[in-house]
């Protein structure tokens, strides 16, 4: 009860008006943004194919991350502390946490796959495949913490600090590094991909001149989907990248070098982590091209004025 007590004083000591102010503007653009996400899917037929799955997953991760980490940590802070129980909400933040990585890990995979091996795609990335890869990614995302969490109730804290180690290397270390990697794959990929399409067209002009074919060729073909793709998962792990070193360099130092983190380096890492389940839809709304149109269309559909009545003549008439 003592250690209780101290621990809900420490809680409260740490509580810095900037920070919550941050986390929950973070916590709202989160909750409707990826809320938007997943209702544009669920509404759009031309959304609902089998290569957004992972999208549509990443979205729901991002969402619970906002909808339950700020609220709850918010309200055990100030008006329940002596209620939760905060290892179980640790272990609860870190399963949410860890699921956003993992799909994202699931939804680069994907992307992966589509630009380097393209002819194999759809042999690997069935619909089967695709339920294992989620259900895989829930199963890595929960299994380290809540083993953690079990040596931890039964004081086992040798055990504990060992899968917190292993937590930490799998799911904050490892996953940064592969995701770097598949990306500078699939920019090399889909670079040399372009270049034979480029000698191509020009072998096409030199065949047929500077005939209608070839521009209307190179008209419809614009930016190709390689490229997109390359463009859209680049984003999102530029942004992954840049909102989790801060966090992977504060948990070596503290669980590792076993050295003392500013409480501001926290705050800001914390915020980090959160914030970067808020710019995914963005990435989404400006580099998806069918999520683009899909939600330009629902916006024009609701602010059309109706066209029988838009003039007195035509009301007449």
């Amino acid at each position: 009860m003592n250690t209780t007590n101290s621990t809900v004083g420490d809680r409260r000591r740490e509580m810095v008006l900037w920070v919550w102010i941050i986390r929950a503007v973070i916590a709202v653009l989160t909750v409707l943004g990826n809320g938007l996400v997943m209702i544009l899917m669920l509404r759009s037929r031309r959304l609902r194919v089998i290569q957004n799955t992972f999208i549509f997953s990443l979205a729901l991760a991002d969402f619970l991350v906002g909808a339950v980490i700020t609220p709850t940590d918010l309200v055990c802070s100030y008006w329940y502390p002596t209620s939760c129980e905060w290892p179980t909400l640790r272990t609860t933040y870190d399963i949410l946490l860890h699921l956003s990585v993992t799909n994202l890990c699931a939804l680069t995979f994907d992307r992966y796959m589509a630009v380097v091996e393209p002819l194999q795609y759809h042999s690997v990335l069935s619909r089967r495949h695709i339920v294992i890869i989620l259900v895989v990614s829930l199963f890595a995302a929960a299994v380290l913490p809540i083993i953690g969490h079990i040596c931890l109730a039964n004081s086992y804290n040798l055990s504990a600090k060992i899968f917190r180690v292993v937590d930490m290397t799998f799911l904050q270390i490892v996953p940064p590094i592969l995701l770097a990697i598949a990306y500078v794959r699939m920019v090399y990929i889909a670079r040399q991909h372009e270049k034979t399409v480029k000698l191509q067209q020009n072998q096409l002009s030199f065949n047929y001149g500077n005939s209608s074919f070839v521009k209307k060729r190179r008209s419809r073909q614009g930016e190709s989907r390689e490229r997109a793709s390359v463009k859209m998962i680049g984003a999102v792990i530029i942004a992954f990248l840049l909102c989790y070193v801060l966090a992977i360099v504060r948990s070596l130092v503290f669980y590792i070098l076993h050295i003392d983190v500013p409480k501001t380096v926290t705050h800001v890492s914390r915020i980090l982590l959160l914030t970067n389940s808020a710019v995914n839809f963005l990435v989404y709304a400006f580099l998806k091209k069918d999520f683009r149109h899909e939600l330009k269309r629902i916006v024009c559909k609701q602010t059309r004025i109706p066209k029988e009545s838009s003039t007195f003549h035509d009301l007449l008439t």
